[in-house]
């Protein structure tokens, strides 16, 4: 009786939200984490590699180093930045492709693995750009006594999903965002704030210890680039990367139950 009611009342159902975010993301664990692990995981175990080998090699440079070494560490810096790049289109196609397993999970239907890689292959660039978008407005308006930025947040919480579900152009996802999440935006922000405290809370105590296991405990850029740190980071980006990206799907799914529409978007994905 209560879930109708709220229905009836246009109210976003927060309980259910959350229910469904980790009901869908166990009905396919395993291929959510191949992806999370072989796209965020991975790339930030090379990129911390990359790192602390840089960091070992600077102070034979500042020694004046010979030119091998020079060049092994400009290499080192290229690559680096190189993947840094690379791992931006990387999380995307990890949002893209859990998002669209979500949407999908949510009206009935399981994606296999390469279904799920090959819709997020194709869906990456246009989740990039409005990542960007999304990440430079919304700065600026923490910028703006932080309120601005908040406001930001929940009215563009689902462009995304938006984007995937229904193929809409970027200016289009926004505005469609914010015609979804209308009325509904303080609800939208309490599920961010429930999802967030407790990820900061978690990522603080586990990367903290990793920080206590490095040998370079008070050498704050060494600690940050020890085994024990790169692995812990790059396990809680797994993490997070995977029920983020079913929170946010979880959260369109559930707008556009309160606005009326099909929920099973039948004719986007066939």
């Amino acid at each position: 009786m209560t879930t109708v009611d709220e229905r009836r009342s246009g109210r976003l159902n927060i309980n259910q939200v959350v229910g469904g975010t980790f009901a869908a993301v166990s009905r396919n664990l395993a291929n959510y984490l191949i992806l999370a692990f072989a796209l965020v995981g991975a790339p930030q175990v090379v990129l911390g590699w990359l790192r602390r080998e840089i960091l070992r090699a600077t102070p034979t440079l500042a020694g004046g180093g010979s030119d091998g070494a020079n060049v092994h560490v400009a290499l080192l810096a290229l690559a680096t930045i190189a993947l840094a790049l690379a791992s931006i289109f990387f999380w995307a196609l990890l949002e893209a492709a859990v998002m669209y397993g979500v949407i999908e999970d949510r009206s009935g239907r399981k994606r296999a693995l390469s279904e799920l890689a090959s819709f997020g292959l194709g869906a990456a660039p246009a989740l990039v750009a409005i990542s960007l978008m999304f990440g430079v407005v919304f700065g600026v308006g923490l910028l703006l006594l932080v309120v601005p930025g908040l406001i930001i947040l929940t009215r563009w919480m689902v462009a995304a999903p938006a984007r995937i579900a229904e193929g809409a152009g970027i200016s289009r996802a926004f505005s469609r965002s914010a015609a979804l999440t209308h009325g509904n935006r303080g609800a939208v922000l309490a599920i961010v704030v429930l999802f967030s405290l407790p990820i900061w809370l978690i990522t603080s105590v586990l990367l903290g210890s990793a920080v206590a296991l490095s040998p370079a405990t008070f050498d704050p850029v060494a600690a940050s680039l020890s085994i024990p740190y790169i692995l812990t980071s790059a396990l809680l980006n797994v993490v997070v990367g995977v029920i983020g990206s079913a929170g946010v799907a979880s959260v369109y799914c559930e707008l556009r139950r309160l606005k009326g529409e099909d929920p099973r978007l039948a004719a986007v994905f066939e």
